[in-house]
C-alpha cells in the first residue's frame, strides 16, 4: 500500500467513528493514482451520510501533506456483490440467502441468526425421492477471520 493510501486510511479509520460507519476494504490502482475505500454500517447504510463523510475526508486530505503526486480518492459503499468482510455487516443480512466458504466447501442457506461468532444457516436440501420430499437442515458455523477484499 502506498504511503498516501496508508495516511488516508488512518484518517478514515479515526473519522468514520463519528459517522457510524466503518472501513470494510480498500483497493489501490497500480501506481497509486486511484485510492478506493469501501465503507459500511451495522444498519442500513445512509447514502446521504456516506456523501457527507466522503466530502469530509476529501477536505481533510486536501489539508494533509500528501506530496505533489496527483491521485483520485473514492469513498463508497462496498456494493451488494462484494464479499462481507466484517462481522458487523452480518446482522442486517438475517433472512437473506448467504453463500459461505467452510473447510468442507461452499454452503448456501438462509441466514437465521448470529450468536457471538456462530452463524446459523438453514440449508435447503432437495432430494428427488418420489419427487415430493424437501428437507430442511439447520447448521451452525463458527466464523473465522480470513482475508478481506
Amino acid at each position: 500500500m502506498s504511503k498516501v493510501g496508508e495516511k488516508i486510511k488512518t484518517v478514515i479509520l479515526e473519522e468514520s467513528k463519528d459517522f457510524g460507519i466503518f472501513l470494510v476494504g480498500e483497493k489501490f490502482a497500480p501506481g497509486g493514482i486511484l485510492l478506493q475505500y469501501f465503507m459500511d454500517s451495522e444498519g442500513p447504510l445512509d447514502m446521504k451520510e456516506m456523501t457527507r463523510f466522503a466530502r469530509h475526508i476529501n477536505r481533510l486530505s486536501e489539508e494533509m501533506d500528501l506530496g505533489e503526486r496527483k491521485f483520485t480518492l473514492e469513498i463508497s459503499s462496498p456494493g451488494a456483490s462484494r464479499t462481507l468482510s466484517d462481522i458487523r455487516q452480518l446482522p442486517k443480512h438475517i433472512g437473506k440467502t448467504l453463500l459461505i466458504l467452510t473447510e468442507e466447501g461452499e454452503v448456501e442457506g438462509e441466514f437465521k441468526s448470529l450468536d457471538a461468532e456462530i452463524l446459523k444457516l438453514e440449508k435447503k436440501i432437495f432430494r428427488s425421492v418420489n419427487s415430493k420430499k424437501i428437507h430442511h437442515r439447520n447448521n451452525s458455523y463458527k466464523l473465522v477471520r480470513g482475508q478481506g477484499n
